[in-house]
C-alpha cells in the first residue's frame, strides 16, 4: 500500500519513486547542514554527526555533545525528537543506497547536491561513498570522495567542479579497470574510510561472448544451492527479488528494473511455497532477461553492465554460502 500510495504520488509530481523518496527524507528545517538556535542570547548551531548523533557548536566553534545548560524546554523537546527521527530515517538508507548502486542510478549534479550535500543526514552517507561524475554519454570524468566541508577531492586530493550537466553516481567497480581500482582501495586505506557498503571489493561478472545475443544466462547451469530450498527464500527476498507461486506451488523470483524496462527472472528448480526444512534440492538452471512491459526478450548484450553484474552477483553469493 505504501509502495502504490509512493508511485501515484510521484506520478502526480511528474518524477520518478527514486526522486520522490530523495525528496521526502526529512531535513528537520536545517540549513544545509546546520539548524541555528539561541540559548540566553548565544547563537549554537545543531549539526549531525558521523555516527548520527545531534551535536551542537557555540559562536566560537567550540563542540559540545550536549545542549547548553539552559536550553528552554521547548527547544530541548524540539531536538529529542529530531534525534528520534534520525534514528528511524537511517534505518533505511543503507539498503536504499545499495538498491541504488545495483541499479546503477544516477542524478543530475544540481540534484545529488541537494539530495545529499545540502541535506544534514545523507551528506553523511555521502562521505562514507566514492562517487563518480560523467557527462550525458555516460564518459567518466571524474571519481571522487565527500569531505566533511562538502568539498569533492579526486585521489590526488585536488578540489574537483562537476558540471551542472554532469551525472553523478555510486562507483561500481566494473566501471574502471583494475589499476584504478587498486589505487582507489588504496586511498581509502590511507584515509580510514571503510565504505558504507561493500563497493570496491564487489565481485564483478561480465558475460561470455557466446551469449551476447541471446536472453539466457547459463552461467550457473545445473548447480545445487548448498544450504537449500528455504535459504533460497531467505536470500532472494533480502535481496529485493519478487517471489510468486507458480503451478504446483512452486516459487519464482524475479527482479525489475522500471528505468530500463528489464526484468530478469532465474529458474531456479525445487523451491515451494511451504516450509521444506531445506529438504530437497534446490537446482539453478538457467537465467532469463525480458522486458518488464510486454514479456518480450531482451539480448544480454543490451543490459547495462552494473544491472547484469549485481544480479549475477545475487546468484553468486547464494551459491557460495556455506
Amino acid at each position: 500500500m505504501a509502495l502504490e500510495s509512493l508511485e501515484a504520488a510521484a506520478s502526480e509530481l511528474g518524477i520518478t519513486q527514486d526522486q520522490l523518496s530523495d525528496r521526502i527524507i526529512p531535513d528537520f528545517d536545517f540549513e544545509g547542514p546546520y539548524k541555528t538556535f539561541e540559548v540566553n542570547g548565544e547563537e549554537f548551531r545543531a549539526f549531525i554527526n558521523k555516527d548520527f548523533t545531534l551535536s551542537y557548536m557555540d559562536e566560537d566553534n567550540k563542540i559540545r555533545k550536549s545542549l547548553p545548560k539552559d536550553t528552554d524546554k521547548e527547544t530541548k523537546s524540539t531536538f529529542i525528537e529530531i534525534q528520534k527521527e534520525i534514528n528511524d530515517v537511517i534505518k533505511s538508507q543503507e539498503s536504499r543506497l545499495s538498491n541504488f548502486l545495483s541499479s546503477g542510478r544516477k542524478w543530475l549534479f544540481d540534484e545529488w547536491f541537494n539530495a545529499f550535500l545540502n541535506h544534514p543526514i545523507m551528506t553523511i552517507y555521502a562521505q562514507k561513498l566514492v562517487w563518480y561524475c560523467a557527462d550525458s554519454e555516460g564518459n567518466l570524468i571524474h571519481i571522487f570522495l565527500v569531505q566533511e566541508d562538502t568539498s569533492l577531492i579526486d585521489i590526488e586530493d585536488n578540489e574537483v567542479y562537476p558540471d551542472e550537466k554532469h551525472l553523478v553516481g555510486i562507483l561500481h567497480p566494473i566501471m574502471i579497470d583494475e589499476s584504478t581500482k587498486s589505487a582507489w582501495k588504496q586511498k581509502l586505506y590511507e584515509s580510514s574510510i571503510k565504505t558504507l557498503i561493500p563497493q570496491l571489493e564487489r565481485e564483478v561478472f561480465i558475460p561470455n561472448n557466446d551469449e551476447l545475443e541471446k536472453s539466457i544466462t547459463k552461467l550457473f547451469a545445473d548447480r545445487d544451492v548448498p544450504k537449500g530450498p528455504d535459504f533460497v527464500k531467505s536470500w532472494m527476498e533480502k535481496r529485493g527479488w519478487y517471489k510468486e507461486t507458480g503451478d504446483g506451488g512452486y516459487l519464482h523470483f524475479s527482479k525489475s528494473f522500471q528505468a530500463f524496462d528489464i526484468k530478469i527472472s532465474p529458474w531456479i528448480d525445487g523451491v515451494m511455497v511451504y516450509f521444506q526444512q531445506n529438504e530437497g534440492k534446490a537446482t539453478i538452471y538457467e537465467i532469463n532477461f525480458t522486458k518488464v512491459t510486454n514479456n518480450e526478450k531482451v539480448l544480454i548484450k543490451d543490459i547495462p553492465p552494473i544491472i547484469y553484474s549485481e544480479a549475477m552477483n545475487d546468484i553468486n553469493g547464494m551459491l557460495e554460502s556455506q
